[in-house]
């Protein structure tokens, strides 16, 4: 059952202009899972070996113009300016990223030569990849879940 419908013609001839409003960037396809930025110790390596993990893989965009290394995921920073302390860490918390797609993370990291181990995780139903950064920052990674 076929239900077109027809457009009536219209009294004059319609031409689209150029759209004079300002153009909204897309989304960044990586997000945080935080509730406020997130700081991380400073690094003890060159910014380019973090560069390589996070711009190039993960696909957050740089935050340049800051004097310690920043990045910007779809709703938060990652920002690496904290003191390192060497011998205490209160605790060892990962540093949780959603991205669109588990399978094409994988694929990258596997590319890259990237150590990471693809587990479980606690939530039914979901798997994580998790690895450690050029400076030994441990990541959890997950897919993003549409709800609805």
């Amino acid at each position: 059952m076929n239900m077109a419908i027809e457009l009536e013609q219209s009294a004059f001839e319609f031409k689209p202009g150029r759209d004079a409003r300002q153009r909204m960037e897309e989304p960044l396809p990586v997000e945080l899972e935080a509730v406020a930025d997130v700081h991380l110790p400073s690094p003890r390596i060159p910014v380019g070996k973090l560069d390589a993990l996070y711009v190039t893989i993960l696909e957050f965009a740089p935050i340049h113009g800051e004097h310690y290394p920043a990045y910007q995921a779809d709703n938060f920073q990652l920002i690496f300016n904290l003191p390192r302390r060497e011998l205490i860490q209160e605790d060892f918390r990962t540093t949780k990223i959603i991205v669109p797609s588990l399978s094409a993370l994988q694929a990258k990291l596997f590319e890259a030569e990237i150590e990471h181990e693809r587990q479980k995780s606690v939530t039914p139903g979901q798997e994580v990849i998790v690895l450690q950064d050029a400076d030994g920052n441990w990541l959890e990674i997950r897919e993003k879940r549409e709800v609805g």
